[in-house]
């Protein structure tokens, strides 16, 4: 029998549903014919695993290199081989990741660590698909544990390729100018997260540097709500009362009507949607925690976005009918120089954070204990500024100058301010004045209170 015949012979079985019978047809076509196009095609249709398909598949390729029918398949089905290994992969990630997720010893590592990243990486969305493309590229078996979408990745590696190729052209995308992005990302990624992945890998032990890379991420994402949650209520005016209580629409009212401050100039937009975002995470508004997707920030942030956008005529509506019917009021904030010698050092912390709040910054105040000399960490555009906040009865010395220049080296910030309600000694005048320290005394202090209460 001729190999035109055996080739038929083979099709007219596949046809019928006898691949069995058919498959040593065609393997005795291509023993005597390794270059026969047409048997390696039907081939693939006999055998069952997949990595056996691409064989077949790029066989027939190398008969005919122009078969884009051909292609198409191959291309299809190593698609969704990388698809499975994905999942395969993601799958195991949050195995390892649930494994560690309750070590306090990392939670409280990561509670530390936060104040070092640059805030605008987890609160405006291009940098934060720019941090996961910097620091996943080498892995693509990972690509499922990121929360930014395809369109946000793509839009990533083009920026960073456009710096990379173009370093000199200064390059704008609508929301960010992006050497300066980069550049933040880069310096995070290359210099914290590597010191962070040395530490973990001192912890526990993995088959990879890969695995480290995807269980330190997740670690992130999962630590961001609980974080950024705390920034969120440290600038907001809202008073959100018995948070556990409240439904997802009661939160989006709140949020939507009361707050309102130079931090929060729109409600719609990054900074501030990511901070409640983060919030509404943390507070579990979104239904019950079925798995680790749920902390999704990224999806989540769009649909908060939607809801707003649903609910705002209604809102709107809500607002104008209580200020209607309310009694006319006027409810005015004063604080005094006197009020301020009369708070705790704790009061005091918080005080200063708020008057950087009402300049605009997003801030955050530190713990207490192993603050390296930083009570409150404030950023706006891009430059965090470390504050020392100093309630005292006397001057203040030069050891808090030396306290907060160490501390500005470990959060990694820019600038950094001494606040006090008295005054500084000369040699703290001086050591600020080398080190490049602002230093708000009670003078400028007062001057804040008239101008921001």
């Amino acid at each position: 029998m001729t190999q035109e015949k055996e080739l038929k012979q083979a099709i007219n079985l596949i046809e019928a549903g006898n691949k069995s019978e058919a498959l040593p047809i065609l393997k005795t076509i291509l023993k005597k014919d390794r270059n026969n196009e047409l048997a390696w095609i039907w081939l693939s249709g006999c055998v069952d695993k997949s990595e056996d398909k691409i064989f077949c598949f790029t066989e027939a390729l190398r008969v005919n290199p122009n078969n884009e029918t051909t292609k198409v398949h191959l291309h299809r089905l190593e698609e969704n081989i990388k698809e499975l290994q994905q999942q395969e992969y993601k799958n195991k990630i949050e195995k390892l990741f649930l494994e560690i997720r309750e070590n306090s010893e990392i939670n409280t590592v990561l509670e530390n660590f936060f104040p070092r990243i640059p805030m605008i990486i987890f609160l405006r969305r291009e940098y934060y698909s720019l941090f996961e493309y910097v620091f996943t590229k080498d892995y693509d078996i990972g690509q499922k544990n990121l929360w930014s979408s395809d369109a946000d990745l793509r839009n990533a590696r083009d920026l960073f390729e456009s710096c990379i190729h173009h370093p000199g052209v200064p390059y704008l995308s609508p929301a960010l100018k992006v050497v300066s992005c980069l550049n933040k990302v880069n310096s995070f990624v290359n210099d914290d997260l590597v010191k962070m992945k040395k530490f973990l890998k001192r912890m526990i032990v993995y088959e990879n540097d890969c695995d480290y890379t995807f269980i330190l991420l997740r670690l992130l994402q999962c630590t961001a709500p609980s974080y950024y949650s705390q920034v969120f209520m440290q600038i907001c005016n809202a008073d959100f009362g018995n948070i556990e209580e409240l439904s997802l629409e009661e939160c989006l009212f709140l949020y939507f009507s009361k707050v309102n401050n130079q931090a929060f100039d729109n409600l719609f937009e990054d900074p501030s949607i990511s901070l409640f975002t983060y919030f509404i995470l943390n507070y579990k508004k979104f239904g019950n925690v079925e798995n680790i997707d749920y902390y999704n920030y990224i999806k989540r942030r769009d649909e908060l976005i939607k809801l707003l956008n649903e609910k705002k005529e209604d809102f709107d509506y809500r607002i104008f009918e209580a200020s209607i019917k309310k009694k006319a009021q006027i409810i005015e904030e004063g604080c005094s120089i006197t009020d301020v010698d009369l708070m705790s050092g704790e009061d005091f912390e918080k005080f200063v954070a708020k008057i950087f709040t009402k300049l605009g910054y997003m801030t955050i105040v530190t713990k207490h204990s192993g603050d390296f000399g930083v009570d409150v960490i404030a950023e706006k555009d891009g430059t965090k500024i470390a504050i020392q906040a100093k309630c005292f009865a006397n001057p203040v010395s030069n050891s808090a100058i030396q306290e907060i220049t160490a501390g500005m080296n470990y959060y990694k910030c820019q600038k950094g301010v001494v606040v006090t309600n008295r005054t500084f000694t000369k040699a703290a005048i001086e050591l600020a004045r080398s080190n490049s320290i602002q230093l708000w005394d009670r003078k400028i202090l007062i001057e804040k209170i008239s101008e921001i209460f």
